[in-house]
């Protein structure tokens, strides 16, 4: 009598399937840098920083400029003080706005503002006792129209100009009016000021 063949194990399905490739290192990506999954995040986290960091440059551009102009006006108005506050630039502006000169009763000049670059000489030609009541205005230039006559005193004029020879002009004092007491009509201070041709 024979022997029996002894049985052989069967084998398992799933012995006989080759073992799964092992895993490539990209697949393993995800867990080992989230970011790389996340591209989109990652870049707009990026050209949020440069945007802050180009604002922030105009920014301190922008407060450059307006510094260098703060101090550009600042300059200009501490020279534009200094300027009016100097009495021969005031001159030369009062002189530019309204010429004018003032002269006391003998035609002596007193102050100018200007007026003795149109104005020549003033010739007291009759008096009332010691109150001119005739002047002679001579020029050095044509004047167009007389000057303005008037006083620096509590004393109002009622006056006629007129044309005399070449550029002269004449005013007759017709009357005077002393507006406040204790005031000295001999002692009358006068102002001219010179009308500019239209």
């Amino acid at each position: 009598m024979s022997n029996p063949k002894p049985v052989e194990p069967r084998k398992n399905q799933s012995d006989e399937q080759p073992l799964p490739a092992s895993t490539s290192a990209d697949e393993h990506t995800d867990y080992e840098n989230p970011n790389k999954k996340h591209g989109l995040g990652h870049g707009f986290g990026i050209r949020m920083f440069r945007a802050i960091e180009v604002a922030l440059a105009l920014a301190g551009v922008a407060a450059v400029v307006i510094g260098i102009k703060t101090w550009q006006e600042s300059s200009i108005e501490k020279a534009v003080q200094k300027e009016l506050s100097d009495e021969a630039t005031l001159r030369k502006i009062a002189a530019q706005a309204q010429p004018m000169l003032i002269f006391d009763a003998n035609g002596g000049f007193i102050s100018d503002s200007g007026g003795l670059a149109y104005i020549d000489r003033i010739v007291i030609e009759e008096r009332d006792g010691t109150f001119p009541v005739k002047l002679l205005v001579k020029p050095k230039r044509l004047l167009s129209q007389p000057p303005l006559l008037s006083t620096i005193d509590n004393i109002l004029l009622e006056y006629q100009a007129r044309r005399r020879e070449g550029m002269d002009w004449e005013y007759l004092i017709k009357m005077r009016v002393i507006q406040g007491p204790g005031t000295d009509s001999t002692l009358c201070r006068f102002r001219l000021e010179v009308l500019r041709n239209p």
